[in-house]
């Protein structure tokens, strides 16, 4: 077997020797999180990990943003969990508009509807897909749509409708079923929402960082409103950041 050896790396124990038994919670928080996304995505592919142990999960000691992989040495493949793939909508192939989507791991639910991360087959291009039940929506009607559209759908269409805004996150393709719509969004790569990159620097940022990202909120904002979209949430959560470049996208 030919495996891939992450470079620097070393097991959790050896790494949680070093630091002596004692790590930062968000560390901690970030190699549980990162664990938890690796033993999940064996079981929805049929493979049950029997041994989610410290000398089993690898980490880069030098990023601190904890690279793992899960040594395979046990695993149990059932009938019972061929099933759990088949049921759900991990790794299926979907059509939206003119165009094929392959759904990846699940990004977010709740009353809102799921978000999965996709990949548009024709080139790559790294989405966000949404899923969300028709019962109980809005509809809106909206210029050059003959029909009502579902209200998050309009308004994101509105908020889009002329100039391209780098600040507010696109909607590519859309489709109505039966019994739910399908959004597909960009899905910016690096990136995080406020809150979580702000837990990450200790509630603290420097000023010229905080005048960015006030900056293009406001320039996300502004133009909705001149489209006829009050955006009325505007909040950490629904703010976008890559941590690399500091350039934020409105979502929501």
């Amino acid at each position: 077997m030919v495996l891939e050896l992450p470079t620097p790396c070393e097991n959790l124990i050896e790494f949680l020797d070093r630091h002596k038994g004692n790590i930062e919670e968000n560390v901690a928080m970030a190699i549980m999180k990162q664990a938890t996304l690796a033993a999940q995505t064996c079981c929805q592919r049929g493979v049950l990990h029997r041994d989610v142990k410290l000398e089993n999960l690898l980490i880069n000691p030098v990023t601190l943003n904890p690279e793992k992989r899960l040594e395979l040495d046990n695993v149990d493949l059932h009938d019972w969990f061929k099933y759990l793939i088949c049921q759900t909508e991990y790794n299926e192939i979907i059509d939206v508009g003119f165009s094929s989507y392959e759904i990846g791991r699940k990004l977010g639910e709740g009353g809102f509807g799921s978000v999965y991360a996709g990949v548009r087959l024709k080139d790559g291009l790294e989405v966000a897909l949404k899923f969300a039940d028709k019962v109980g929506i809005e509809w809106i009607n909206i210029e050059g749509h003959p029909e009502p559209v579902p209200k998050e759908i309009g308004l994101l269409i509105l908020a889009n409708k002329g100039p391209w805004v780098p600040q507010i996150i696109q909607l590519l393709d859309w489709v109505e079923e039966a019994e739910r719509y399908i959004m597909v969004q960009e899905l910016p790569t690096p990136c995080e929402n406020l809150f979580e990159f702000l837990d990450r620097h200790e509630g603290t940022l420097e000023e010229n960082v905080v005048k960015a990202i006030m900056k293009q909120a406001t320039l996300a904002a502004q133009p909705c409103c001149q489209r006829g979209v009050l955006h009325r949430d505007v909040k950490l959560e629904n703010l976008l950041i890559n941590p690399d470049t500091l350039e934020v996208k409105l979502i929501e």
